[in-house]
């Protein structure tokens, strides 16, 4: 992630490739809180349960390919 955002300081919001970037820090903290939750599992530790947008997961999940 600190690569990401240090290409990200060396680009304009408006270049292409910052988008891109954007997209790839998301899905990096995205699998950061999926890591976190798999190891608090798998330790025994309660499932943390919270209410999504099924619609929204997929939105996202589709703008990542």
């Amino acid at each position: 992630m600190g690569n990401i955002s240090l290409a990200k300081s060396y680009l304009k919001p408006d270049d292409t490739i910052f988008e891109m970037l954007n997209n790839a820090e998301e899905a990096s903290v995205e699998a950061k809180e999926l890591s976190f939750r798999l190891l608090t599992f798998s330790k025994g530790g309660a499932p943390v349960r919270r209410t999504a947008s099924v619609e929204n997961i997929l939105r996202r999940s589709v703008a990542y390919h």
